[in-house]
């Protein structure tokens, strides 16, 4: 995704572009934000609420010195501080702060955000200045790996930043990140880079640039739904199974799989398309959500 898109911007442009109208984001990224976005055409929609769920990777980058109300360069300025106020900050201090976020914890997301409450976005509320209660979430951060330092050279031009890689849970907000973690220092603290770099078992270096698809490149790019879900455990199911499961009904599970520790499964026909997702209940693989082979193509 580019900077200064939104990811329905991304979804707007490409269903002109490639003529795909059933169309869908797997994760919002703010439009300050780039990085790996991962779409879902046509059948493929259906699988957003499983890919969603996964861990996300980030790079990003904190500046210290000011507060903004959206948390993110993209907001007004609510707070500042004195230039004598940063210079006590170093390596060592930002690395020790940044280490206390590590596990699972309470995160206050920022009132410009996507989340609703009462059926409204919390934005909304925002933009109309109205006093917004912003409900705490659970998240958790797996990695917070201190990258690069820089100390500014003591002007409102060239403040202290740090550089950041991030693995978190779904929902977590990097920009409240960048707000907390200034709090921790005792300054304030926004968010002015941020690049997704994984999402749902994809990489950035799968990606592919926003000019680069349209109708007649799209198919080069296209991941089969049988493999959009690394964590789901693949099971290859007879003719009479995929007419089952085709109609709704459970099959028996087969009895060469460690039922004990399954989760999500994919039927797969002979031919390979996915069939539907299953999860196990007593013995038996139940239908999550079906497929229509005849439409996986797009």
């Amino acid at each position: 995704k580019p900077k200064e898109y939104s990811s329905f911007d991304v979804i707007r442009d490409l269903r002109r572009s490639t003529g795909v109208k059933k169309m869908g984001h797997t994760g919002t990224l703010d439009p300050m934000a780039t990085g790996l976005l991962v779409l879902c055409l046509g059948e493929g929609t259906k699988l957003v609420p499983y890919l969603t769920v996964d861990d996300k990777s980030y790079e990003a980058e904190v500046t210290f010195g000011i507060s903004t109300d959206s948390f993110d360069a993209d907001g007004e300025v609510t707070d500042r501080n004195q230039l004598d106020e940063l210079v006590h900050l170093n390596e060592d201090l930002v690395r020790d702060a940044l280490a206390q976020f590590l596990g699972t914890q309470e995160q206050i997301p920022p009132a410009f955000s996507a989340i609703k409450v009462n059926g409204e976005r919390l934005y909304e509320k925002a933009r109309r200045g109205e006093k917004v209660v912003v409900p705490s979430r659970v998240v958790t951060f797996y990695e917070l790996a201190f990258l690069q330092f820089f100390k500014g050279d003591g002007t409102l031009s060239c403040l202290p930043r740090v550089h950041v890689r991030v693995k978190c849970s779904k929902g977590t907000y990097i920009r409240s990140l960048a707000t907390d973690l200034g709090a921790k220092l005792n300054v304030c603290a926004h968010l002015t880079s941020l690049r997704r770099t994984e999402a749902g078992g994809f990489k950035i270096e799968q990606a592919v640039t926003l000019d680069k698809l349209n109708a007649d490149t799209l198919d080069a790019h296209l991941i089969p739904l049988s493999q959009a879900l690394p964590q789901a455990t693949l099971l290859s199911i007879d003719e009479l199974s995929v007419q089952a499961l085709r109609q709704g009904k459970p099959i028996k599970a087969p009895q060469d799989i460690a039922t004990s520790e399954l989760g999500l499964c994919g039927a797969l026909s002979a031919n390979g398309d996915l069939v539907a997702l299953l999860t196990y209940e007593r013995g038996m693989l139940k239908v999550l959500r079906g497929f229509n082979h005849q439409q996986q193509s797009g």
